[in-house]
C-alpha cells in the first residue's frame, strides 16, 4: 500500500511538474507575442510619421510647380496680346 501510495504521488508530482513547465513555456510564448505586437505598432507609427514629415516637402514643391506654371502661363498670355 505504501510503495503505491508513493508511486501515484511521484507520478502526480511528475505531471504537476510537467503541467508547470508547459504553463511558463506558454506564458513566455504569449509575453514574446505581445512584445511582437508592441514592435509592429511602434513601427507603422514611425513609417506614418516619416511619411507625415516627407508630404509637407511634397505640397511645397507641387505649389511652388504650380506657381510657376501659372507664372508661365501669364507670361504668355502677356506676350499673345501684344
Amino acid at each position: 500500500m505504501k510503495t503505491e501510495r508513493e508511486r501515484r504521488s511521484k507520478i502526480l508530482d511528475t505531471e504537476g511538474q510537467k503541467r508547470s513547465e508547459v504553463l511558463v513555456a506558454e506564458g513566455h510564448k504569449e509575453a514574446e507575442i505581445l512584445r511582437a505586437a508592441a514592435r509592429e505598432t511602434k513601427i507603422q507609427e514611425a513609417q506614418g510619421e516619416a511619411e507625415v514629415i516627407l508630404s509637407v516637402p511634397r505640397a511645397f514643391a507641387k505649389s511652388a510647380n504650380m506657381l510657376n506654371a501659372a507664372s508661365s502661363l501669364k507670361q504668355a498670355i502677356a506676350l499673345k496680346s501684344l
